[in-house]
């Protein structure tokens, strides 16, 4: 056998030109593919940042509309826990009302957050067009589709109207973050505005956390519901945005079909250069057969041409499109002339590639592989020539 796989390494040698074209074309393909596969991944990271900040964090901790002050109490015991793997807290206490500006009026879900720490994490105090993020316990920020339906500018006053009554607010910000479901709907009052509420109004709990990367979701989230009080939920956020967790499935689906088309051009160009080889080498083949070799050692010399060539390849493709993703890792890749209309790449639409175990791996063995299965028809093409039809041939 290795006499045989050193003969094939002499016969690649050889042939050097038509070597190295498919080498070539073996090493740009995988290389293409790592580079591929790691912007698809980077793609599929900057989706899901952007999501889950503008959201509900990795994990969202969520009750039933409980009174007012049993609900910031809940809200404390939350922000008192040690929780494991828990990087962020963003404490979020919630509520359906109706802003009022003049004749003018819009339903609003009105969230209650910590200033410092939504400034610090959410990207919606990064997004204000005009006036101040939330600062004294007076302070209102609301979307600019929801101020443009009321007609209302900063510094302005309007009425918030709920069941239980009215209380006046000052707008101090106005935010756009190209989402429609956030800036016609949504508004942020500081969670010191909860103690000017009405004490029989319901707020509801809707704390977002955000964890450490590559935390289990599932398995942390079974963790904390399993000490949490009756009526908490808590749910990862693949069951929060199935939307999202459909299109990363999408792209990932997308990016094997791409594998596999590229492999089996990759794999007919293989076929085809050793195809033409052995044709070219009818009488090298009739002289080692009249010498005493067998046709499964023709065949091994044929298959062992492949794997040096698809495996060389494959490593220095390999070693090429890591090199290439690293660096373009450190760039970062700006798509937002391409994704300005789409809300899950409104806050940031700078990707950064990201290699994965698998898409390093995988190129390559597929390659190896399809180049093994290429190479079975000219061996068995040139196994099955006979001694006479070689001589006949010359």
């Amino acid at each position: 056998m290795i006499f045989w796989l050193r003969f094939a390494l002499r016969s690649v040698l050889r042939r050097r030109r038509r070597t190295l074209i498919t080498f070539i074309s073996v090493a740009l393909g995988v290389a293409m593919l790592i580079v591929l596969g790691a912007i698809m991944v980077g793609v599929n990271d900057t989706m899901v940042q952007n999501a889950v900040a503008l959201h509900n964090g990795n994990l969202l901790v969520e009750s039933p509309p409980l009174p007012n002050r049993q609900a910031v109490a809940e809200l404390a015991r939350w922000e008192q826990k040690k929780l494991p793997a828990v990087e962020n807290l963003l404490p979020r206490l919630t509520f359906g009302a109706v802003l009022q500006h003049g004749q003018h009026s819009s339903p609003v879900q009105l969230f209650l957050v910590d200033p410092r720490r939504e400034a610090e994490r959410s990207p919606v105090a990064a997004k204000l067009t005009t006036g101040e993020w939330l600062k004294g316990p007076g302070g209102f920020i609301m979307g600019i589709k929801l101020a443009q339906a009321l007609h209302i500018q900063v510094g302005e006053s309007l009425l918030l109207i709920t069941a239980q009554g009215e209380q006046q607010l000052t707008i101090s910000g106005i935010f756009q973050t190209g989402v429609q479901a956030l800036d016609q709907g949504v508004g942020y009052l500081p969670l010191g505005a909860a103690a000017d509420l009405d004490p029989a109004i319901s707020l509801q709990l809707k704390t977002a956390l955000f964890t450490r990367p590559g935390t289990d979701l599932t398995r942390l989230a079974d963790r904390l519901q399993h000490g949490a009080t009756s009526g908490i939920h808590i749910t990862p956020w693949q069951q929060q945005l199935p939307e999202v967790e459909q299109l990363l499935e999408l792209n990932r689906f997308s990016m094997q079909i791409m594998i596999l088309l590229v492999i089996a051009i990759l794999a007919f160009g293989v076929t085809n250069s050793l195809l033409i080889s052995v044709m070219d080498r009818y009488r090298y083949y009739g002289i080692l057969k009249a010498l005493g070799a067998r046709p499964v050692e023709v065949a091994i010399t044929v298959l062992g041409e492949a794997v040096i060539i698809c495996f060389s390849a494959g490593l220095l493709g390999t070693l090429l499109g890591v090199l290439i993703s690293l660096i373009w890792s450190g760039i970062g890749l700006d798509i937002s002339h391409y994704t300005s209309y789409n809300p899950l790449f409104s806050i940031n639409s700078v990707i950064h590639p990201r290699l994965e175990p698998v898409m390093v791996l995988l190129p390559q063995s597929l390659a190896l592989l399809g180049g093994v299965a290429a190479s079975i028809w000219p061996a068995l093409v040139a196994a099955r020539r006979t001694i006479s039809s070689t001589m006949r041939d010359l």
